[in-house]
């Protein structure tokens, strides 16, 4: 390995380092992509558990709201919330 180093020119190791230096710039747009798309996702997340909420108090109003359903949404807004707190409100990322 060695002397492959040594025998390889200065015109190949500058072909080399361009081609590393554009691997390294296409996976940073890449990671750039995927965090905006994080974001978003979180953002929607955040919105719907909001509206989840909201709804699971008005029903605490509402005495016309049949059982199953108060119980369907608790637990949907139950498992969201567990969601929440694992993978957003405590991802530093």
């Amino acid at each position: 390995m060695v002397d492959k180093v040594e025998n390889t020119t200065e015109g190949e190791l500058l072909e080399m380092s361009k081609h590393f230096k554009e691997l390294m710039e296409k996976k940073e747009k890449e990671m750039e992509k995927i965090k905006e798309e994080n974001m978003n996702l979180k953002k929607i997340l955040i919105s719907v558990y909001g509206v989840l909420r909201i709804i699971d108090e008005l029903i605490d109003f509402s005495f016309e709201i049949p059982t199953d359903i108060a119980t369907l949404i608790e637990t949907i807004r139950g498992y969201l919330s567990d969601y929440m707190d694992k993978y957003i409100f405590l991802d530093n990322a």
